[in-house]
């Protein structure tokens, strides 16, 4: 966007490349810090006839959301790299979603309709992930037919974790530079850079 006689002009379209971000974004910080992409919604589960409706909390990471989360299981594993590139349909689930919809590992667990094999279970402890404790997380690329429709575009997050306190300074100039690169000058219309604890899957 930019501003003109001190009146904000929103940007009518926007070059949308989350993944492509977090790459580039990575490359910048390299060692100083680790970079992921979320965004969250929710969706339907589909369960049998008889059964009550019932909705979870679907949050849709990069792989380096696990270093972010560092989450705990009870069984399985969280993705990797190539199934997220490759937009693969599988799923790490908390416990309360696992025994509401009554899943194991290797489990299809259907989200608007969608098929999503289960890969992960958490560990109970890690259920605090949403007030429900009913969340699913699943390979970023697949947000679209894991989430329920929006008549609006999903606005991705990207989450950059610096690797040790002394850095954060750094890591957030490189950051505003990056952004700054990206979206213009008026960056700062569009975006903001904010220091936070890391969300934990293991407290």
């Amino acid at each position: 966007g930019q501003t003109i006689d001190g009146v904000p002009i929103p940007r009518a379209t926007y070059p949308v490349s989350p993944l492509a971000d977090v790459d580039s974004l990575a490359r910048v910080l390299g060692p100083l810090a680790t970079v992921s992409a979320t965004v969250t919604g929710g969706a339907r589960l589909t369960l049998p006839a008889a059964a009550p409706a019932r909705a979870t909390v679907v949050m849709a990471v990069t792989p380096g959301a696990e270093e972010r989360l560092r989450p705990r299981f009870a069984a399985g594993r969280f993705f990797n790299v190539a199934e997220v590139r490759s937009a693969q349909r599988i799923a790490v689930v908390s416990p309360a979603l696992a025994s509401a919809a009554h899943l194991s590992l290797g489990d299809t667990l259907r989200l608007e309709g969608h098929a999503f094999r289960v890969i992960g279970i958490l560990a109970p402890a890690a259920q605090r992930v949403a007030p429900l404790g009913m969340t699913a997380l699943v390979p970023f690329t697949t947000a679209d037919s894991a989430m329920a429709p929006l008549a609006a575009l999903r606005a991705p997050q990207i989450m950059v974790r610096a690797a040790r306190v002394e850095v954060v300074d750094t890591v957030r100039v490189r950051v505003e530079r990056w952004a700054a690169a990206r979206l213009g000058a008026g960056w700062k219309d569009e975006a903001s850079v904010e220091a936070s604890s890391p969300m934990r899957l293991d407290q």
